[in-house]
């Protein structure tokens, strides 16, 4: 494990174009402290370390460079695999879906709120502009949409594609939920012949979304 807390600070300070200053003035504390931990002359205080990684968009874990070294991952990779194919059968096994949007962070958000994912900036391999949202632990068992920019992209206006669904306990609690924080409901919950009970909401981009209880 590597940790490069000050590198980490500094890149991610200069791709959202912020100044030591304008970093200090987030954080409550003096430019020379940011200058500090950019240099590895301190480190940032704990109770900080939240605030940062939110201003950065990124997981306390990736703030303090807790990255696996590419060996590493490629064996938890192929761990994650060996452990799927055990327990389905299946030798494949989807872990990620693209997509595309005019406005990633909007996206993002949203499935950060309603959904409650994990919201990653993954500048390494896709750019400034990719966002991924994982439900479940990054680089675990979990399934990722990488949001991609792209420049005038018109969000659908009909269902044309149904999108994505995700398996709930309680689609009913759900749904109170998701109408307590205001989302809109396409489709109000009701039951399937097939053994299951579903509603349906969309994203900003239009994409339908059914969220689905195992009855």
């Amino acid at each position: 494990m590597k940790l490069n807390v000050s590198s980490f600070i500094r890149q991610k300070r200069k791709e959202l174009n912020l100044t030591q200053d304008e970093l200090a003035e987030k954080l409550g504390v003096t430019k020379a402290s940011v200058s500090k931990w950019e240099l590895s002359q301190s480190y940032p205080d704990i109770q900080l370390l939240p605030e940062i990684a939110e201003i950065f968009n990124c997981t306390v874990d990736e703030l303090l460079g807790c990255s696996d070294s590419e060996s590493e991952y490629l064996e938890k990779e192929k761990r994650i695999l060996r452990e799927f194919t055990a327990e389905t059968g299946f030798t494949r096994k989807l872990v990620l879906i693209n997509i595309v949007s005019a406005n990633p962070v909007r996206l993002s958000e949203f499935y950060r709120e309603v959904l409650e994912a994990t919201v990653v900036n993954d500048r390494e391999h896709g750019g400034p502009d990719r966002i991924e949202i994982w439900f479940g632990k990054r680089y675990e068992n979990a399934v990722c949409i990488a949001v991609n920019y792209q420049k005038d992209y018109i969000p659908a206006k009909a269902n044309a594609c149904q999108g994505f669904e995700f398996r709930v306990a309680n689609a009913d609690a759900e749904y109170k939920r998701m109408l307590n924080i205001g989302v809109k409901i396409e489709q109000p919950p009701q039951n399937l012949p097939w053994g299951y009970r579903y509603f349906n909401i969309k994203d900003p981009d239009g994409n339908g979304i059914d969220i689905v209880e195992a009855l």
